[in-house]
């Protein structure tokens, strides 16, 4: 497998997320790769370009000739650079390996899934998170881009020029994603996930109809596709990641969240996954720790080996 770091926080305004991928190394998540699960990593680095660290707003950076307003769309030459670097470092191990990508913001998801769609057109992306990212730069009330990768990897929102090289890539059909834990959302995304039909489970879902009911529907629909798991801390209540910028309660438990990450293994058509929005800069030094040790294990869940009895 291939670990590829994204240590970036341009999408969003809490500067520390960037600092997750070293934080994730330092608490083990390598070794535990190797020897929990057993597998080879043949590629361990980071996808890096040189960025600015203030948050700048739509209005602050001048437009290039001809080129349309930003549209309420934060720091979009950084998120773009950052993305293509990261499209480009997927690509290139998706054609031989399993991918894990350790983020930084979520607004890098645009870089892995677009990434790993080169590769593999039809996968089928599970997107688990306390939020949608599907807003526009219309519909966002921040301007944040990391709440707006799903709208931009579905074309559902018109291009934002900075993304051109987007434009040439594999889009992400709206019926081959499920979001599963949503609890916090803007009033536009709750439009554009009805109007298109987008498979929703949120967290008023998973306690009514149980975790694995819920995965039942997703891989039913997910059928022979490979899959993309992109999974932002977030998604599971903070009391379990509380080193995290957005932390939303009442979400899912860190048992509900390991299930869901077994689950996906067990199809051995997990083959790429984000784990994102990791904040070592965000609560005491406990705080983090939780924080990295859960998500390590929902790394190493994700490629476990599958038991001798799903061999046969």
């Amino acid at each position: 497998m291939s670990i590829i770091g994204a240590p970036f926080a341009g999408g969003q305004p809490k500067q520390g997320v960037e600092k997750g991928p070293t934080s994730l190394r330092a608490s083990g998540i390598v070794s535990r790769l190797r020897l929990d699960c057993g597998v080879e990593v043949v590629y361990d680095n980071d996808a890096v370009i040189a960025v600015d660290t203030t948050i700048t707003s739509p209005t602050q950076t001048p437009l290039s000739p001809g080129a349309e307003s930003r549209r309420n769309a934060k720091n979009a030459e950084q998120v773009s650079s950052l993305c293509h670097k990261l499209h480009n470092d997927v690509k290139q191990q998706a054609a031989s390996s399993r991918c894990l990508v350790l983020g930084g913001d979520h607004s890098i998801a645009v870089g892995s899934i677009s990434g790993i769609l080169q590769q593999r057109p039809e996968t089928y992306v599970v997107w688990v998170d306390a939020h949608a990212d599907i807003n526009t730069p219309e519909s966002s009330p921040s301007g944040n881009i990391h709440g707006m990768p799903v709208a931009m990897l579905t074309r559902l929102m018109e291009p934002i020029s900075q993304f051109d090289w987007l434009q040439k890539t594999n889009p992400l059909p709206s019926s081959n994603i499920a979001y599963i834990g949503l609890r916090d959302l803007d009033d536009g995304e709750v439009e554009l996930i009805k109007n298109k039909q987008i498979t929703a489970f949120f967290m008023t879902d998973v306690r009514a109809l149980g975790i694995s009911e819920v995965l039942r529907r997703v891989l039913q629909l997910a059928g022979n596709k490979t899959i993309h798991l992109s999974f932002d801390v977030d998604g599971i209540d903070p009391t379990y990641t509380p080193a995290t910028g957005t932390p939303v309660q009442e979400g899912l438990s860190l048992d509900d969240a390991l299930y869901i990450c077994k689950t996906l293994s067990e199809t051995d058509r997990l083959l790429s996954v984000d784990l994102v929005e990791v904040n070592p800069s965000l609560g005491n030094e406990e705080d983090v720790q939780k924080t990295c040790d859960n998500t390590i294990r929902l790394a190493t869940t994700c490629f476990s080996p599958l038991p001798v009895s799903s061999r046969i």
